[in-house]
């Protein structure tokens, strides 16, 4: 804990709690990543509520600020706190207070959390021990005129303290949260924390299928259908999310209701956020300030990964507007030439079959998101990998302007999606597309604008493509409007655009990866997929 002396700015605490990443890191199920998650949301619940009873007022909370202290419950088991918390200091409040409320919350955590259980054999002393070295409740005092940009650097480097064991002959945590026992027993840990110690609502809970079973990997994978025939039903999705341009946005706040106001917006945005993956049939893992995990079906009731980005970079934009304006205000009135920003989400989404190894897919798509955050030419975007049951992988990317909702014309991505799942899709013709735009890939990276509908035309010209809308029309359009634009890229395992021989941008390899995930969608499964044999995505 450390205190920062000065008399001429407004005085702020800020906490950080941890190790979150870390511990997630460690687990491998989906109930087992949702609890490790969960816990520490938890914590800053358990801190907040601790501040206040302490004599920290609700006007004092910079984040998080929740007008309504209702909207925390009405998303069960959806973790929807941060892991910073900032609120300014009032007279006699001192960070030895803030060691005491640690103390009341870890010893709530261990009688919540790590309850006594026959199978986990460790004393109540090594619990509280282990608890405090593992768990990271660190805290500033400081001065600033931003609350929020002010604490970055400080946060960062209390946050390379990382906690530390000093003798561990136990993991209670990783032995709470490691799935055991046969299929009946499995995940009966968590069952018992969620029902009788956090009172979360089973019918409410999006971790639990309708009979009341935590759901695994394949129960998420198949989206509420039961024995699919198609191969979207067996394969399940990591979707990520962040919001772009936050930081710089919250650098240009100046007011306090303006910080409340950023605040408040992003918790109502997580609630209906993860109101919006439990529509799609999915997880919610985390909703917290402007990111989101969740693991999600490919497909459930005709709705899939690409109508959720759209659905929800839209929903962002719309809440969070108002806020992003108010920042575009003030850095225009220092310097009129200056960028505007308006609110958008990045995902990094993998798909992966139900036996792949839940920790990959979740650092896969981690390293998808991280890759299309570093450049901001490419944020505000959906970077989607698709790995196959045989490892082959492939990788688009696609602009959220393409997928926004057109009501003057046809979102061309969309319906060949739509078109697939709904049984209208040709398998054979997608196939052909695969082969035809290999075979004249150079034509296809040469071809000019106004050339494109003659190049689809020719080269798809059996006599079973004769007046295919499909080929002759929506996919030239496509082509056209977004590939050869650079809207849509085809990207390798490394995140960089695939070139040519030439070592020039290959548009054809972005149309054939787009094209490959489509056909996914519309694939019938084999045994490959249907064999419950090697369950890799169970255990780490």
């Amino acid at each position: 804990m450390m205190e920062l002396n000065s008399n001429s700015k407004p005085t702020y605490i800020a906490i950080t709690i941890g190790p979150v990443f870390e511990t997630m890191d460690i687990v491998s199920t989906p109930s087992a990543l949702w609890a490790s998650s969960y816990m520490f949301s938890y914590i800053a619940r358990g801190l907040r509520d601790r501040l206040k009873e302490s004599g920290i007022d609700n006007e004092s909370f910079i984040t998080p600020y929740i007008s309504d202290e209702s909207v925390l419950d009405s998303c069960p088991g959806v973790g929807l706190l941060h892991d910073h918390i900032i609120f300014e200091k009032p007279d006699g409040f001192t960070l030895k207070k803030l060691n005491k409320i640690r103390e009341l919350v870890l010893n709530d955590v261990k009688e919540k959390f790590l309850y006594n259980d026959n199978d986990i054999h460790f004393n109540d002393d090594y619990k509280d021990k282990f608890l405090s070295e593992y768990v990271m409740i660190s805290a500033v005092e400081y001065e600033a005129s931003n609350p929020i940009s002010g604490s970055d650097k400080l946060i960062n480097s209390m946050e390379l303290e990382k906690a530390f064991v000093a003798k561990e002959c136990i993991n209670p945590i990783l032995a709470l949260f490691t799935n055991e026992g046969n299929d009946k027993t499995r995940n009966d840990r968590i069952k018992k924390i969620a029902k009788n110690n956090l009172h979360i609502d089973p019918k409410y809970w999006q971790l639990i299928d309708y009979e009341e079973k935590i759901r695994d990997l394949g129960s998420i994978a198949a989206g509420g259908t039961q024995g699919s025939d198609k191969k979207r039903h067996y394969y399940y999705a990591v979707v990520r999310a962040d919001g772009d341009n936050v930081g710089k946005t919250i650098a240009e706040l100046e007011k306090k209701e303006d910080f409340h106001d950023f605040s408040d917006k992003c918790i109502s945005f997580c609630i209906k956020l993860s109101k919006l993956v439990k529509a799609y049939n999915g997880v919610t893992i985390y909703a917290g300030g402007d990111d989101l995990l969740a693991l999600m079906p490919c497909e459930s009731n005709g709705k899939h990964l690409v109508m959720f980005a759209r659905e929800a970079n839209e929903l962002f934009r719309k809440m969070l507007d108002p806020v992003f304006q108010k920042a575009n205000e003030a850095r225009k009135k220092k310097d009129e030439n200056a960028e505007e920003y308006t609110p958008s989400l990045t995902f990094g989404i993998t798909l992966c079959h139900k036996n792949y190894p839940l920790y990959e897919a979740l650092e896969d798509s981690e390293n998808l998101l991280e890759g299309a955050k570093k450049d901001k030419e490419y944020k505000d975007s959906v970077s989607m990998r698709l790995i196959k049951h045989s490892g082959k992988a492939n990788t688009i990317w696609i602009k959220n302007s393409v997928l926004a909702e057109d009501i003057m014309s046809l979102n061309r991505v969309i319906s060949l999606l739509d078109r697939v799942i709904t049984n209208r899709g040709d398998d054979d013709i997608l196939l052909s597309a695969f082969t035809k735009i290999k075979l004249f890939e150079k034509l296809f990276n040469s071809v000019k604008p106004e050339q494109v509908k003659n190049l689809f035309v020719n080269t798809f010209d059996a006599d079973f493509h004769s007046g295919n809308d499909y080929l002759h029309d929506e996919l030239p359009t496509l082509y056209c409007d977004h590939i050869l634009n650079g809207d849509i890229l085809a990207l390798d395992k490394d995140g960089k655009k695939v070139e040519t021989d030439e070592k020039q941008y290959n548009y054809a390899a972005a149309l054939n990866n787009l094209l490959r995930i489509i056909k996914f969608y519309d694939e019938k499964a084999d045994k490959t997929d249907t064999d419950e044999k090697g369950k890799t995505g169970e255990e780490k």
